[in-house]
């Protein structure tokens, strides 16, 4: 399995509960870690970690598999 990961550089700092982000995507990346136990073909067993800025300095985190 292969995790890829694309942060856009230099994003502004946010105020959020640390705890909470890292649970939340610490869940969606067991998601799809378990939602593709079944895959056969490990290179297709990949996994997109997405950090964004969008406007008004809010930041995107996305987790595709």
């Amino acid at each position: 399995m292969t995790i890829h990961t694309d942060v856009e550089p230099n994003l502004p700092s946010v105020n959020v509960d640390l705890v909470q982000i890292q649970q939340v995507i610490l869940n969606l990346l067991r998601n799809a870690i378990e939602a593709m136990e079944k895959i056969t073909n490990q290179q297709a067993r990949e996994i997109s970690l997405h950090a964004r800025l969008l406007p008004r300095n809010m930041i995107e985190i996305s987790v595709i598999d």
